[in-house]
């Protein structure tokens, strides 16, 4: 099984996170048999309206 790891972009998004789930997302990459990448972590309170007025998200 290849062993992956987070990219530098991936562990910035974690930048702000709970400290217990970044400790899963670094768990799951280190036994996952599927590479991924964090995209969104700790949004703030501006990025959290955008995607609520487009429907995306709710709050």
């Amino acid at each position: 099984m290849p062993a992956y790891h987070l990219g530098a972009k991936s562990v910035a998004e974690l930048d702000g996170v709970h400290a217990d789930l970044v400790a899963v997302v670094q768990r799951a990459i280190d036994i996952t048999p599927i590479d991924f990448a964090v995209v969104d972590g700790k949004r703030t309170l501006q990025e959290q309206r955008v995607f609520v007025a487009s429907g995306a998200t709710s709050l």
